[in-house]
């Protein structure tokens, strides 16, 4: 059976075939007067279809469609071995990290240790010498601080070269004449430094602390005033056969001096802080 197109006469095998040509053919649609809405494009040839099943269909054969696709999986390609570049690159920098890391890691735990260690040594220096202020501490010589004697030795052995020191020189004075027993070993202990605590054993062999040296200037300082008093009056006499300005001169260098060394009177301390610097 043959049927013919009653639009453009073109000839058809069958009922079916001849109804699809007259919906879709470009040509006999003019001629039935009928517009094609061209609603489907090809995204590669701009090529246009009024079906998307005719759109699928030219999709398969289209050269520019193939031509998309071989460079799209060529990009693919080139942007997964891209990826590889940089991955590989990535876990170099990883890896050199963690090197860097466990360096500073290793510096760190060598600091710890040597903190640790000094920090050990500083303890067990700590001990020894606090160990050794006790053992120096317990065989101290006694030492009287009420013994006439001390009041005979500074009459005796204080004399201008220590007062010309100021309170340096009476520090001095009691370290060479007051506080070493007869084997030149001393009776008064400096233990603390740092806040100037001295320690010795009074007549009974009981360990006392005299804390800033206050004790024993209080008990020295009048009997140092005593003699630096005449040793100033002394010099005032001898400075007599010295001209006014000269004479002038020294005695008022050693009024200062004698004013200086008076100063232990209200802060007797002082003397502790010059001691310290000698005894410890």
């Amino acid at each position: 059976m043959r049927l013919t197109c009653e639009f453009c006469d073109k000839i058809f095998s069958n009922k079916y075939i001849l109804k699809n040509h007259q919906k879709t053919a470009k040509y006999c649609l003019q001629l039935q007067n009928k517009i094609v809405e061209t609603s489907y494009v090809c995204e590669n040839c701009d090529t246009t279809f009024n079906y998307k099943s005719v759109l699928k269909t030219h999709m398969k054969t289209c050269k520019l469609t193939k031509k998309f696709e071989n460079l799209r999986q060529t990009h693919k390609q080139e942007l997964l071995q891209q990826k590889k570049k940089y991955e590989k690159k990535l876990s170099k920098q990883e890896k050199k990290h963690e090197k860097e890391i466990e360096i500073y890691r290793k510096q760190a735990k060598d600091l710890q240790d040597r903190i640790q260690d000094l920090a050990t040594k500083a303890i067990q220096k700590s001990t020894t010498i606090n160990n050794t202020k006790t053992t120096n501490i317990l065989n101290l010589t006694p030492f009287d601080m009420s013994d006439k004697s001390i009041k005979d030795k500074i009459q005796e052995k204080y004399d201008l070269g220590y007062f010309m020191k100021g309170q340096r020189g009476v520090a001095e004075f009691t370290k060479e004449n007051l506080l070493l027993d007869d084997k030149g070993e001393l009776m008064y202990f400096c233990c603390d430094p740092a806040r100037n605590i001295f320690k010795y054993k009074d007549k009974s062999g009981e360990v006392r602390k005299d804390v800033k040296a206050n004790r024993l200037s209080k008990t020295i300082t009048p009997n140092i005033l005593t003699k630096a008093h005449s040793l100033v009056m002394e010099e005032v006499k001898n400075n007599d056969e010295e001209s006014e300005e000269q004479k002038s001169k020294m005695n008022m260098e050693h009024y200062d001096m004698f004013f200086k060394i008076k100063e232990l009177e209200a802060n007797p301390e002082k003397l502790g802080s010059e001691l310290s610097k000698l005894i410890t």
